[in-house]
């Protein structure tokens, strides 16, 4: 239920945490810089809410985050400056904030971001601009009003 036998870990090449019930964070994992030529996928994992207990700065491929039952935010990821290749965000029903990417000062792939029912079009808009980056987004609250 928990991620703490990977404490000691610094970097990865890449990680995969999928299909798990009772993971609810990434607590454990404190020590870990970044994830490297692998990427980080995250799917289905049912209890899954955030991202917190991560610090990473990069990472160094494919960022995949999909069909994550409970996930609400990117909690965790605000220390990450580079996205090194491909963005999808798919099929997460509760996620309504992309905020904690706020750091984010290189996005080197393309961007999806569908099927997200609660999370404003317009936060993701507002976080493509500055990266001049267009985004591939459907079935993401398009009625929503950012400030």
């Amino acid at each position: 239920t928990s991620l703490s036998g990977l404490r000691g870990l610094t970097a990865v090449d890449g990680f995969t945490l999928g299909q798990n019930a009772l993971i609810k964070n990434f607590e454990g994992m404190e020590a870990l810089k970044y994830f490297g030529a692998n990427g980080l996928y995250v799917g289905n994992n049912e209890a899954l809410v955030d991202f917190s207990g991560l610090k990473v700065t990069y990472i160094g491929a494919d960022f995949n985050v999909f069909g994550n039952a409970a996930l609400t935010s990117l909690k965790g990821l605000e220390s990450v400056e580079l996205l090194a290749w491909t963005v999808s965000i798919r099929d997460n029903p509760l996620l309504a904030s992309i905020s904690a990417l706020s750091a984010v000062t290189e996005l080197r792939g393309q961007v999806t971001f569908s099927k997200n029912p609660l999370l404003p079009t317009c936060e993701v808009n507002a976080w493509l601009m500055p990266l001049g980056k267009p985004c591939a987004c459907t079935g993401n609250d398009d009625a929503a009003t950012c400030p």
